[in-house]
């Protein structure tokens, strides 16, 4: 446990005059009448909402190089095969495995530094915390920084998933409910950041997906490896974790139980828009706005946050801060009522290539048989 000094002047001080002491019973009374009492109780501001911003770090963690059999064959096999694109896959993995990390590291501390110097609660959960069976938990009421314990998930067969259960959606599910439980209920709002890997399907996932537990699938990849790759994947290298019709399902159960609101959901993770009207529609009316890329990628180190808060003043708005810094670093920040304008989009990219000739085959089957005999006319008198 990590206290922070919070000194005051009265800290030193024995006794309470008795007029004062009156006096704040007296408040407290008539706080319990008018219903602001268990707000009190709570450690929360009389009347207002806590908000509480949750960092959800899906990384492969140290543990995973370490233990993970599928990871070390995975690199092994790239490292041993001579198709140039092998050499390059372990360069991006092995990269990604330590920049991840590195920037988990930079911004649980930047954020930690902001919430202090702000004021704001904080809820840190990556995959190197659950994995031990803990999160951290700063209150700014308190003053202090907890590391609590992370509810027992079930257990899962699947080695990937297992050392990266931040790809779970019964994970983030377990990391929303236990942070919402540490408020008054219809008091919180969860401004949410998902740092992960993702797709145009997936909201959540590991970095690798590629699952070599079977002979067959080693042989296959292998023989992947020099054709050079491409093509549909694979089941035994098909995305796992959670797609983005998954993801909506947990904030809009976690909503319908807890009254928990979300002034800001920023899934920083790459094509992390919304993936056509299904997944707009499938969004939860508590979900104010949504930060995404669209169907772009983002770089790990994109988003800086000690520069991103560095201007932000305590007292001030710094959900609406936030929102800036991310349109300024070329996050789009859509609200509930602008949304549909990506949903359209992507659902006209994913049409097939035939659908665009649609109009132009209406055109002719109204119009071509004018135009044939036109033609006809034009050469008869001709």
């Amino acid at each position: 446990m990590n206290k922070i000094p919070t000194h005051t002047a009265n800290e030193h001080r024995v006794g309470v005059p008795l007029r004062f002491a009156f006096l704040v019973w007296f408040t407290a009374a008539i706080a319990m009448t008018v219903g602001v009492g268990p707000a009190w109780a709570a450690g929360q501001e009389p009347g207002a909402a806590n908000t509480v911003f949750v960092y959800y770090g899906n990384e492969t963690p140290a543990v995973a190089r370490e233990q993970s059999s599928n990871l070390k064959l995975l690199l092994t096999l790239l490292r041993q095969s001579k198709a140039p694109i092998a050499g390059k896959l372990a360069t991006i993995i092995e990269a990604d495995l330590k920049g991840f990390r590195r920037q988990l590291v930079q911004d649980e501390s930047a954020l930690l530094e902001a919430a202090q110097r702000i004021g704001f609660d904080l809820a840190i959960f990556t995959n190197t915390l659950v994995n031990n069976g803990e999160y951290k938990h700063f209150r700014r009421d308190r003053g202090v920084l907890k590391t609590k314990r992370f509810p027992e998930l079930p257990l899962v067969s699947n080695e990937i998933l297992a050392f990266s259960p931040l790809s779970r959606p019964e994970t983030l599910k377990a990391a929303l409910t236990d942070v919402a439980a540490q408020y008054q209920r219809g008091s919180l709002k969860i401004v949410l950041v998902t740092f992960s890997h993702g797709s145009q399907e997936m909201a959540l996932m590991p970095r690798v997906n590629t699952d070599l537990s079977t002979s067959a699938a080693i042989d296959a990849f292998k023989q992947g490896l020099e054709n050079g790759g491409g093509g549909d994947a694979p089941d035994w290298a098909s995305p796992q974790g959670t797609g983005k019709l998954a993801y909506w399902k947990v904030l809009e159960e976690i909503s319908r139980h807890t009254g928990v609101r979300f002034p800001l959901v920023f899934r920083q993770a790459c094509g992390s828009g919304p993936n056509g009207w299904r997944e707009y529609l499938a969004m939860p009316d508590s979900v104010e706005s949504v930060g995404h890329s669209a169907r772009y990628n983002i770089d790990i180190d994109q988003i800086d946050y000690a520069k991103l808060f560095e201007d932000t003043v305590p007292g001030s708005d710094w959900i609406e801060h936030l929102k800036a810094g991310l349109q300024q670093r070329e996050i789009r920040v859509s609200t509930s009522a602008t949304m549909w304008l990506w949903a359209a989009l992507s659902s006209i990219v994913n049409f097939h290539p035939a659908i665009f000739f649609i109009p132009l085959v209406a055109w002719l089957l109204v119009y071509g048989p004018r135009l044939v005999r036109l033609f006809k006319a034009r050469a008869h008198t001709g």
